[in-house]
Formats: structure tokens, sequence, C-alpha cells
């Protein structure tokens, strides 16, 4: 298609449907991934595993990679966060 880059955005609460999914798969993977990591990076893990899994595996892990990087913010660890997906995932 003719989408213009930069116009895309995750929904805020991912939803199971195929088609959102498959537009936000998009989304995710056409970002560098410390931008989709922060794009991800308040979902719970239940809601991100489904996008990681769906990913090539070098893919995953360097969004893993820029979510450990974020480390701890206020209330929330997201260095944390990661290695539990890193867990969930078995890579």
């Amino acid at each position: 298609g003719m989408a213009s880059a930069g116009t895309g955005t995750v929904v805020a609460t991912p939803v199971a449907a195929d088609a959102a999914f498959a537009s936000n798969l998009a989304i995710l993977r056409s970002h560098v991934p410390r931008t989709a990591a922060t794009l991800i990076a308040d979902w719970s893990p239940d809601a991100i595993l489904p996008y990681l899994r769906a990913m090539k595996p070098y893919e995953a892990a360097d969004i893993l990679g820029a979510l450990l990087a974020l480390g701890r913010r206020g209330e929330t660890d997201y260095a944390r966060k990661a290695r539990e997906l890193q867990e969930a995932l078995g890579r």
C-alpha cells in the first residue's frame, strides 16, 4: 500500500483480532528496537508475548535487549519484565 511513514500508532490495548494484530506487528517491526520497546513497555507480558513469538528470534531479542536497557523507571522495573519475557519465550 501507499501508507505514509510515521502515521501508524500501536493501539494502547492490544486486541486479539487478526487484522489488528498483523497491523500492530508490522508497526513494531518497522521501528528501531528502542522505539518498539517503548511502545510495548507498559503492556502486560501476556499481551507482549504473542508479538515476540511472531517475530524472527533476532527481532524479539533486539526488542527485549532494548526493554532491558530501559532499566527501572519509577514504579516499573522494565529490566525485570524483559527477563521474565525472555524466560517465557525460552530463549
